[in-house]
């Protein structure tokens, strides 16, 4: 079976609402991703893991915060 790897992108205002939220609102958050993960079945082989803080490097130098949010 092939294997990808999925990025995700999220603008910066994303990871600063969830500085803000609450346990509820994070759990609620979560269930969303829990049931993605259980319709994938076992053709999903890692759930992934946040990132942030990321940079994107070029030729040319660097950038800050490129959006990337997870894998």
């Amino acid at each position: 079976m092939k294997k990808f790897i999925v990025i995700y992108r999220a603008p910066t205002s994303a990871f600063d609402a969830m500085k803000d939220a609450t346990p509820e609102d994070m759990q609620a958050g979560m269930e969303d991703w829990i049931a993605w993960a259980a319709r994938c079945g076992d053709s999903l082989v890692d759930m992934g893991s946040p990132l942030g803080g990321g940079q994107t490097l070029t030729t040319s130098g660097s950038t800050t915060n490129d959006g990337v949010a997870g894998y």
